[in-house]
């Protein structure tokens, strides 16, 4: 599937005045303000109603290559999913994709997969949805690696590494470590026509984020993209992991229904595990097991994150996936929440809450206001606390 063409549009804009990070921290916040319109146009967003449609976009810059890397932020996650319509697909292309800003017109040098999302976080990937469009027949479901996304690609003769939002991390140091140029070319011959990017999921102990794969460094991979920017088969995908095996991993896959699917990734018996990601003809939809969604909750407790649980309406979700010995302390973090707020008359008290794992202190204080405003304020009027959402699977 091809970019959608605005985002070269978005890069020759950017590009134009921004060319060095030096630059963009000088004029980047003025920059997004100028163009506003023109980015909500460009990003698909000018329906809603955004001050700075440019907090969608995240990216980097090599200076010495001359290229630049895009990415949504992390903002994009809380804005987009409450808009009508969702994500549009500019900005779901715009995930680790890579320019060539030395020429006049920007060229692609290297992209991933456009963003797709985990089953019920839209309603296209809701259950009752997915089932009404593809019923009972079978899909290919590949294992979903648990470690650092990179992408491998080539300019300039040289084999360059990138995550998904920077161009020098430490996991893309790791990464260059494990391919080397040799190593792609001879991919390569075994595809039978150039290549633009191999995407691996970097496993390594120092990448590790909840399942422990006992020190193994690999290279899973995920998918690969011509020099046309078209996505290679599955098979031809396992065919280069079946003759490369020394250098990539192939992930694991099976043939399953959404209902077995579903049954699996409900299995309270699985662990470390992340999950799938199942294609059903062209839609990618990820999977996780419930012990790894309660793994990840866990290991982000805090009141900002219950706080921002009850703003959307999540709570009872997120309670249904945590482990037992957790759902305990969560529940009495959230009833301080509302207990504080009960007997505040602003959202200053709720700044009282605050510890070391709410990170930030800024947008902790953030999410503090933004409670009051939505949870809070409207029913202190009525002389009550809303009632928590009912989830049900």
């Amino acid at each position: 599937m091809s970019l959608h063409v605005n985002i070269s549009k978005i890069v020759k804009l950017i590009t134009s005045e921004i060319r060095t990070l030096e630059q963009k921290k000088e004029r980047w916040a003025a920059f997004k303000m100028t163009h506003a319109d023109l980015l909500g146009e460009l990003l698909g967003v000018s329906h809603a109603g955004l001050k700075s449609p440019g907090n969608l976009i995240g990216f980097d810059i090599d200076a010495e290559r001359q290229l630049i890397l895009l990415n949504y932020t992390s903002g994009a996650f809380s804005t987009m999913h409450e808009l009508p319509g969702g994500w549009p697909e500019p900005l779901r292309d715009l995930r680790g994709i890579i320019y060539d800003f030395s020429v006049e017109e920007p060229i692609l040098v290297s992209r991933s997969y456009s963003k797709f999302f985990n089953y019920g976080e839209t309603e296209e990937t809701g259950i009752v949805r997915l089932e009404e469009k593809y019923g009972n027949a079978k899909f290919v479901a590949r294992e979903k690696a648990d470690g650092h996304m990179i992408e491998y690609f080539v300019h300039n003769d040289e084999l360059c590494s990138s995550t998904r939002g920077k161009f020098k991390s430490p996991s893309a140091e790791i990464a260059d470590s494990m391919l080397a140029l040799s190593d792609f070319q001879q991919i390569e011959k075994t595809v039978g026509r150039d290549l633009m990017t191999l995407v691996v999921e970097l496993i390594h102990p120092s990448t590790k984020v909840l399942v422990d794969y006992d020190n193994a460094e690999m290279l899973y991979l995920l998918n690969a993209y011509d020099s046309k920017g078209r996505s290679l088969s599955l098979t031809e995908l396992e065919r280069v992991c079946e003759a490369h095996s020394h250098l990539l991993t192939k992930p694991g896959s099976r043939e399953m229904t959404l209902s077995e699917i579903y049954e699996e990734v409900n299995d309270r018996l699985v662990s470390n595990h992340e999950g799938w990601v199942v294609d059903f003809g062209g839609e990618l939809v990820k999977f996780k097991y419930a012990n790894y969604i309660g793994e990840m909750v866990k290991n982000k407790l805090s009141y900002k994150y219950i706080m921002n649980c009850m703003i959307k309406g999540r709570l009872d979700k997120m309670m249904f996936f945590l482990p037992e010995e957790v759902k305990k302390t969560a529940q009495e973090m959230a009833d301080t929440v509302k207990q504080v707020c009960a007997n505040s008359s602003d959202y200053r008290p709720l700044y009282d809450l605050y510890n070391d794992n709410e990170g930030g202190v800024n947008y902790y204080r953030t999410v503090c206001r933004n409670y009051w405003r939505e949870v809070c304020t409207p029913k202190q009027h009525e002389g009550a606390l809303p009632p928590l959402p009912v989830f049900s699977l």
